[in-house]
């Protein structure tokens, strides 16, 4: 496990932050990486990380390099799996354009092996969430806050909303409309937004 001090984490990462809860409720902070300034041209180590609060240090969880793992439509912890939105950009050749291709991913937290990856399709679905997701543990339900687009893809606003990983495609019922700016989202032990 390596640790990076200096790390540059897209916006869109820092979004896919979700805190984890140990047993005397030390919180944790893990975060999918997608990029860092300390590392060289085709050495990437993107993964999932634990920012460490005390000594403001990312410490590398994960063996080997998977691109899945960095959630950057942001994840959860729930049962013992990372269950996120995973998504990339690839040219499209009929619009000749760039676009999204999302994927329902989790990860067992003990060995960070893939025990899912489910082709979600293009960016209709709007599964990418704008500041990460947040696991209740009193109610056992998962919430983001998502971007609500109009037909331009420009943001119109950001929805709150259940999200049910329990199937392959992944569910989203609104909650309403987030009134402030957020950067994350995350629930107390007592299960407090």
């Amino acid at each position: 496990m390596k640790t990076f001090k200096t790390l540059w984490v897209a916006l869109t990462v820092i979004a896919s932050c979700f805190m984890t809860q140990a047993q005397n409720y030390q919180p944790k902070f893990l975060c999918g990486v997608v990029k860092a300034d300390s590392w060289t041209e085709g050495n990437n180590q993107e993964g999932i990380y634990q920012f460490d609060l005390a000594t403001t240090t990312l410490t590398k969880l994960t063996e080997g390099r998977d691109v899945y793992q960095a959630p950057l439509g942001g994840a959860v912890y729930e049962d013992g799996l990372m269950k996120g939105i995973h998504f990339k950009t690839v040219w499209d050749d009929f619009d000749q354009a760039y676009t999204y291709v999302l994927y329902h991913v989790q990860y067992d937290m003990q060995t960070w092996e893939r025990v899912k990856a489910v082709t979600l399709g293009t960016m209709d679905r709007n599964y990418i969430s704008s500041c990460g997701m947040a696991h209740d543990p009193v109610t056992g339900k998962n919430y983001g806050i998502f971007y609500n687009f109009n037909m331009s893809w420009q943001v119109v606003d950001r929805k709150l909303a259940e999200i049910d990983f329990s199937t392959n495609t992944p569910t989203r019922t609104i909650v309403g409309t987030a009134s402030i700016p957020m950067a994350a989202i995350a629930f107390s032990e007592q299960g407090v937004l």
